[in-house]
């Protein structure tokens, strides 16, 4: 039988990993840029999720998180969709997550780091 000193039982709590992708620039100046933010393999389920920016927070999309295939951990998805201006700016924003098997708030940031703000 094989033991991992780091496998975790089904009913203890798992924090989550963070991962935010960003959809990319469009010819149309109208057409936002999407912030995707993905939550995974944590555990209990409760957990909030917030989109911020220097001005403050911003009203995002999270869905509600689901039982992944295994069934022993969450995940959900969280989206923000910004104008192409203020991604163009250089405008950082952040995806915070907030769960009870951490400590610590996690982050993850985007920001356009392409050539002198051009998509």
């Amino acid at each position: 039988m094989f033991f991992s000193p780091t496998a975790r039982k089904a009913d203890e709590p798992s924090p989550p990993d963070v991962l935010l992708l960003h959809s990319s620039c469009s010819t149309d100046p109208s057409v936002e840029i999407q912030l995707v933010c993905h939550i995974s393999g944590f555990r209990p389920r409760d957990i909030q999720v917030r989109w911020l920016t220097d001005a403050g927070s911003l009203p995002g999309d999270t869905e509600q998180p689901r039982q992944d295939a295994k069934g022993s951990t969450f995940s959900t998805t969280s989206t923000l969709n910004v104008s192409q201006s203020d991604w163009l700016e250089g405008k950082t924003y952040v995806c915070e997550v907030t769960h009870p098997a951490t400590q610590q708030k996690l982050k993850s940031r985007a920001k356009l780091f392409e050539r002198e703000g051009k998509c």
